[in-house]
């Protein structure tokens, strides 16, 4: 009987054992294949993170975008020339969009137009009256810019050449003609008929802020009678020394 009893406990024993095991087995594949599963999608995911970048490069302006002045991201546009509004054309935009080379800087050579000329000393402006010594002809003087009258024009007659002319009732349209010859000092400037003649063509070339008003016919400059600058001093020819007697300003 002790030995029945023993051989039947060991047959009881080992079948247990073998389901212990099995279960055990079970367990270990299990959980080897759940850590194949995630080393599988680690590696994926390595992979993915290794691979090349796709998406398209910025450009240069992107790449080199800097903060606006208000601290947000994007590109500086605070340098950007900001756009002037546009403004109706009136007397003096024709007389700037007229105006001849103005290359070398200095005052810009005026358009045809209506202007004072304004001389350089004094404060002069030039106008129409008495010659002196004989009120029965008209020529042109300084007078004060308040007085002076009637309004010169300029007419442009080639590139830096002009006519200068005044209106008056009863008298019409006069140009400023130098008296004939014109080739010595002292030939006064008077309104006369229009002809196109020498005596007639200025050439004006810059001086300092404003222009000489140089005589095509002669080569003589326009200036005050004698080089000097008073009311009711004449126009007339005076030798070119580039003094600020000889230069007007065209207002």
């Amino acid at each position: 009987m002790p030995e029945s009893r023993a051989r039947s406990h060991r047959l009881s024993v080992v079948p247990g054992q073998g389901w212990t095991r099995a279960v055990v087995a079970g367990v270990v594949i299990v959980v080897a294949g759940m850590v194949l599963a995630v080393s599988i999608m680690v590696s994926k995911s390595s992979g993915d993170e290794a691979g090349p970048n796709t998406e398209p490069k910025a450009d240069n302006q992107s790449s080199s975008a800097t903060l606006r002045p208000d601290g947000e991201g994007g590109v500086d546009k605070s340098d950007k020339k900001s756009e002037k509004p546009k403004k109706d054309k009136g007397k003096d935009d024709d007389k700037e969009d007229e105006g001849g080379d103005d290359s070398g800087g200095g005052s810009k050579y005026p358009g045809s137009g209506t202007y004072q000329i304004r001389s350089a000393v004094g404060g002069y402006c030039v106008g129409v009256g008495p010659e002196p010594g004989n009120e029965q002809r008209e020529v042109f003087i300084l007078d004060s810019c308040g007085s002076a009258s009637p309004a010169t024009k300029l007419d442009k007659t080639g590139s830096h050449t002009y006519q200068v002319t005044v209106f008056k009732s009863g008298a019409g349209t006069g140009c400023m003609t130098i008296d004939s010859p014109g080739t010595g000092d002292g030939f006064l400037a008077a309104p006369s008929d229009c002809n196109g003649s020498d005596l007639q063509s200025i050439t004006l070339e810059r001086a300092g802020d404003g222009f000489q008003m140089i005589l095509d016919g002669t080569g003589k400059c326009v200036a005050p009678m004698s080089g000097e600058a008073r009311r009711g001093q004449p126009l007339a020819t005076l030798g070119c020394v580039g003094g600020k007697v000889e230069t007007f300003a065209f207002d």
